[in-house]
């Protein structure tokens, strides 16, 4: 796939659309976060690849590395002809999905995928199958036995980072960084071989352009659009490193808010053509250039009022921008008019809806999201947020003081990240730095929060509505009135639960200890301490059980948990000897103790 597409509309409605994505054969720029928690969390994504290929594997079926069904890894292609074969073990008669795809910095432009069987034969290959120039097929063994995945790129043409996946049943399901690579359009206003600050100009038109044909009845946009785009530009400019410069020279009604000369143009036209919006890709700066310009169809759902955060309005110049920016949808959706798109027939990875991305035109209910409709989301979300800073870096300068998200939100956050009882959330975390705090307070129904980045919480009745992106630091969280559930991070945290039976949960040993304590402000009666993930004895292979001695001092043995009433701490001990291997301070509260039932272990 060697031409580009050069604009990309938005429908009002999730059956139809007029784009076809396709890709130029040109670098992608991405680049990996890796994260140390191997659990996938609430929602069914891992953040990380299981497996990363630290030594070239062998292009035999003598590899070494070993993929199980559901898993996802990360390697290279590091030399033209160079392949890299994983052992898989498949069932006869099993339906099986199989992905490469390229992210990273160097990304391998046009993967190439087979399965090898155990007798070295090849029983089955893809080039294009999955988004973009990726590759995907689904196989159904006959036999049971091992197999091989067999990672390599198209005629052994190209060289860089992958990621493979192999999943049970007919649909992929990838990991962050695989997921946002499918975002990839392979354009930029920057560079293409590495993440590059930029500065692009934009106008609101005042009248229509003459050096390409516009759709029909061009019109300028009104007042509360042109706020509502700069909301929306504010938002892609927080996560990464993109500065909007406005080029005024027109006053259209009083309004001194117009120009034909900015790069990204941005209009209205009305026509019954199935489309709510339209956007091109980037490309020539210059401002006859359509490179940049968005269309927003009066005639197809967007409004000249009520462009605010839930709407399908503000929803499609969200989506378009990121079009302008360089984002592509995360799948192949290629149809017109009277030609069905559907999350079961066109999506072509599981995490392809907008839980994920504002860039999918499928609503979370697919993957499990509440609210699960189409264009409910307030802000870019996780896979926009990675695969943005991988083009152009990510904005580290963005609400960098101590913020509050939530209830109770400071001003830097109160537009799109402030919470209500009357509107279920939506949105995905970026800050750039301080001690910042997720506030749930305000809610009655019980909510599962992670401060985790990478993963998702329900709050509000919502389920994985609320997100955190990678590489982001949220250290403080405070439940409602309701039996929530907490889970720490690696950050130094305060957790609140609140009223109600609350749980505070802990995936890693790591996250909390003598030199950087946790804090839980509010432990009351029929509270619970989750350790249940971690490890009480780290010299066995098994994930053993703590066991809890009150306020005794360790006796050598591991596994032993103690709390020290002078210092307030749950203590535990992971090896043979008395040392503090993690440590969480506990404010008990309300005459409440700690005994065997008030963990879970």
């Amino acid at each position: 796939m060697n031409n580009q597409t050069l604009f990309d509309p938005l429908l009002n409605s999730l059956q139809t659309s007029f784009f076809a994505r396709t890709n130029p054969n040109v670098n992608a720029v991405i680049s990996t976060a890796t994260s140390p928690y191997a659990t996938t969390l609430f929602p069914a994504i891992s953040i990380g690849p299981n497996l990363a290929e630290k030594v070239d594997a062998l292009a035999t079926i003598k590899t070494t590395y070993t993929l199980a069904v559901g898993q996802t890894a990360r390697g290279e292609i590091s030399a033209k002809g160079d392949h890299d074969f994983y052992k898989v073990s498949l069932v006869a008669g099993q339906t099986y999905t199989f992905a490469e795809i390229g992210t990273g910095v160097s990304s391998l432009k046009d993967p190439f995928l087979a399965i090898v069987n155990a007798s070295g034969k090849r029983v089955a290959s893809n080039d294009d199958g999955g988004p973009g120039s990726s590759a995907l097929l689904t196989y159904k063994p006959t036999a049971s036995g091992t197999y091989f995945i067999d990672a390599g790129a198209f005629n052994n043409g190209s060289t860089g980072q992958y990621g493979v996946s192999v999943t049970a049943g007919t649909k992929a399901s990838f990991d962050i960084e695989m997921a946002a690579g499918a975002l990839d359009s392979y354009t930029s206003w920057g560079s293409l071989t590495s993440a590059s600050a930029v500065n692009v100009t934009y106008s609101f038109r005042s009248s229509a352009p003459t050096t390409y044909a516009p759709p029909t009845n061009f019109s300028p946009l009104s007042s509360e659009e042109i706020t509502a785009v700069k909301a929306i530009l504010k938002l892609w400019s927080d996560v990464a490193q993109v500065t909007f410069t406005q080029v005024v020279d027109t006053t259209i009604n009083g309004i001194t808010e117009y120009s034909n000369n900015g790069t990204m143009a941005i209009s209205n036209y009305s026509a019954n053509d199935g489309a709510g919006a339209f956007a091109y890709y980037p490309g020539s700066t210059a401002a006859s250039s359509s490179a940049g310009d968005l269309w927003l169809n009066l005639a197809g759902g967007v409004s000249t009022s009520g462009v605010t955060p839930g709407t399908y309005p503000f929803f499609a110049i969200m989506h378009e921008a990121g079009h302008a920016l360089g984002l592509a949808h995360p799948g192949d959706y290629n149809a017109g008019v009277g030609v069905s798109i559907t999350y079961a027939n066109s999506a072509q990875f599981v995490q392809d809806t907008e839980m994920y991305s504002v860039m999918s035109y499928f609503g979370g209910s697919y993957t499990g999201g509440t609210p699960g409709g189409f264009a409910t989301a307030y802000t870019p979300m996780l896979l926009d947020i990675y695969e943005i800073q991988q083009m152009y870096g990510a904005n580290t300068a963005t609400r960098a003081t101590n913020t509050t998200y939530g209830f109770n939100a400071t001003s830097d956050a109160q537009t799109s990240f402030s919470m209500t009882t009357a509107v279920i959330p939506q949105f995905c975390i970026w800050d750039g730095g301080g001690v910042d705090t997720l506030d749930c307070s305000g809610y009655s129904a019980a909510q599962n929060i992670s401060l985790i980045a990478g993963t998702f919480s329900s709050v509000d009745g919502g389920t994985n509505n609320v997100s955190i992106a990678l590489n982001c630091a949220v250290e403080n969280a405070i439940g409602g009135s309701g039996n929530d559930s907490i889970v720490a991070n690696a950050s130094v945290n305060q957790l609140t639960g609140g009223a109600g039976t609350d749980i505070f949960k802990y995936f890693s040993a790591a996250d909390s200890g003598l030199l950087a304590l946790d804090r839980i402000l509010d432990f009351a009666a029929g509270d619970k301490l989750d350790l249940s993930v971690l490890d009480a004895n780290t010299a066995t292979t098994a994930n053993d059980v703590f066991k809890f001695i009150g306020g005794n001092q360790f006796s050598g043995v591991a596994g032993e948990l103690r709390f020290d009433a002078l210092s307030g701490q749950v203590q535990a001990n992971m090896d043979a000897n008395v040392n503090v291997d993690f440590a969480v301070a506990v404010n008990l509260i309300g005459g409440a103790s700690l005994a065997d039932t008030s963990f879970v272990l």
